[in-house]
């Protein structure tokens, strides 16, 4: 994306791992997933369930099979008749009689046995990597075959690639938490439609992209002899979160509180997931059931009022208690980060403690 033309963006944890936007208007779901070198290589079973397959598949059905799609690892595939490696060789060479052949045997692994027309669609715009570098290698041989090239390409020093790089990294750290980032924001400041459902959902995901334009002013902050001066001045501007809760009702305690809780959710999260740079079933499962209490602390808080954030969290005090899910997940959670989330998805523009505002302005 930094020396080429034909990737416009790449949105972090969006539907999938991430999903590449090509300037022809093409896309591609990628799914990442990391073994640990004491791992044994994937089996086809193991690939469709841990190693991700199964749920790229439903992910591809669930936004209307419009994306080619890809899955990543670094685990190695096994070889043979049957094995993984056979099914990547199809799929690279595109041999569509071989892919007709591994329809059948993959459908009962993921649950399309009915009808394998689908995973026939699916296995043809389907590629399969398996020779990415072990986590312990990843950030000296991106360095080394991506950073460094890319910055000779577009004018810096190549000594710089290592910083470039860790600069780099940080700033996909954000974009996957829905940190604030520059992609399309004049865009949705002059949307008229943008406090609706729809403007939302792209202010959302404008967060979570990356272009060409924010890597450029990551990279190029690095010559900024005054730009580490700056950033304790960015760390305390207020987050979407602050806005929102502030615009609700809570008062400094509580937005302290509220910061908190986030911090401690998001380490526990970090710590749970063991990919790079995907979630765990069980978190999408958790956040689909703590935004269903979410949903009526807020369809009862409303009749407070335009502003009926503190009424909220006295619902979610009551309501979101781990004793009360449907599910009890298998993270070691607490009561104290089930509000966590419900702050890091404020954070994200899914919930709201007020009537909805734009949260952009200043």
């Amino acid at each position: 994306m930094l020396t080429g033309d034909a990737i416009q963006a790449i949105v972090c944890e969006w539907h999938e791992d991430y999903l590449v936007v090509y300037r022809n208007g093409a896309t591609e779901l990628v799914s990442v997933k990391h073994l640990e070198p004491s791992q044994n290589r994937w089996t086809t079973p193991q690939l469709c369930e841990e190693g991700g397959l199964k749920h790229l598949f439903e992910r591809w059905l669930g936004t209307g099979k419009q994306s080619r799609c890809c899955l990543e690892t670094d685990a190695g595939l096994r070889s043979g008749s049957g094995q993984p490696q056979e099914l990547a060789d199809a799929c690279h060479r595109f041999d569509q009689p071989a892919l007709a052949a591994w329809a059948p045997k993959l459908a009962r692994y993921l649950g399309a046995e009915e009808d394998v027309a689908p995973v026939i669609a699916f296995l043809l715009i389907l590629s399969i990597d398996a020779g990415l570098p072990g986590r312990e290698h990843i950030r000296d041989h991106q360095i080394q075959a991506l950073m460094r090239p890319a910055l000779i390409r577009i004018g810096y020093p190549e000594a710089r690639a290592a910083a470039a790089y860790d600069a780099v990294v940080v700033e996909v750290g954000r974009a996957n938490r829905g940190e604030s980032g520059s992609f399309n924001a004049l865009a949705v400041l002059a949307d008229v439609d943008r406090l609706g459902t729809d403007a939302q959902l792209r202010q959302a995901m404008a967060l979570r992209t990356l272009d060409r334009l924010r890597l450029m002013r990551v990279i190029t902050a690095l010559d900024d002899p005054i730009r580490p001066l700056l950033v304790p001045a960015r760390v305390d501007e207020p987050t979407a979160m602050v806005k929102k809760l502030a615009r609700g009702g809570l008062g400094p305690a509580g937005l302290s509180s509220a910061k908190r809780l986030r911090a401690t959710w998001l380490r526990l999260r970090d710590d749970w997931s063991k990919d790079l740079p995907g979630e765990e079933p069980e978190i999408e499962d958790l956040v689909s059931q703590v935004l269903l209490i979410v949903q009526q602390a807020e369809t009862a808080a409303m009749q407070e009022g335009s502003a009926y954030g503190r009424s909220m969290q006295q619902q979610l005090e009551q309501r979101l208690r781990l004793d009360q899910l449907p599910r009890r997940p298998a993270l070691p959670l607490l009561d104290q980060h089930l509000m966590g989330l419900v702050y890091q998805l404020t954070d994200d523009c899914v919930v709201w403690w007020s009537e909805i505002f734009d949260v952009l302005a200043n």
